[in-house]
């Protein structure tokens, strides 16, 4: 797989989540057809692939390239320019995009959407992009509870971490999980180099 045009493979992530949470998760769980008062989006195939190894879409590879310009050692956002390259229904569920963290050596920049993956719902996509030293990254934030997230993505997350593991090319070690933090879960794939 590619992913800024290199070849991108992931090892296993080794996450814990415990029996108790996952048989107190109720089966029938409702999956939201709104987020707020908002109707929710489907960002699934902006985002598909990312729970498959962690494979980028087409629309998804070329936002994350246009969500930034440099010159030298200066780094710009360029939210029209990412925004730009969606199709007219991702474009309408991306909200603000904006820098939440700043060092010497990356940038987290943070993107407010309004839409739903696999039909759970999604409040914003982060990427950690570095400054010429190959720190690169994105998450998926799901709203809470983290219930249903885990439901859907917790076996195909598992899948993902052990078949990039068991694959020989996979030369930078990319990792991939998923997690809750703050009450909402969050799928995660590194491709730092």
């Amino acid at each position: 797989m590619k992913m800024f045009g290199i070849d991108v493979l992931n090892r296993r992530f080794n996450s814990v989540l415990p029996v108790a949470m996952l048989t107190a998760m109720s089966a029938g769980a409702a999956l939201a057809t709104t987020v707020g008062n908002m109707p929710a989006r489907p960002l699934d195939a902006f985002l598909s692939g990312l729970d498959a190894q962690c494979t980028a879409s087409a629309q998804f590879d070329a936002f994350l390239r246009a969500l930034r310009e440099h010159e030298g050692e200066v780094y710009r956002l360029t939210p029209a320019a990412a925004k730009a390259v969606l199709d007219a229904p991702i474009r309408s569920a991306i909200g603000d995009i904006r820098i939440v963290e700043e060092t010497g050596e990356y940038q987290l920049i943070e993107v407010d959407v309004t839409g739903t993956w696999r039909e759970v719902p999604v409040e914003s996509i982060q990427f950690w992009l570095g400054k010429s030293n190959g720190i690169a990254g994105t998450a998926v934030i799901f709203s809470p509870p983290s219930e249903p997230a885990l439901k859907v993505f917790q076996t195909r997350i598992e899948t993902s971490a052990t078949q990039m593991a068991d694959d020989p090319d996979n030369d930078i070690e990319a990792s991939t999980g998923l997690k809750v933090e703050d009450g909402r879960a969050q799928m995660w794939c590194d491709w730092s180099t």
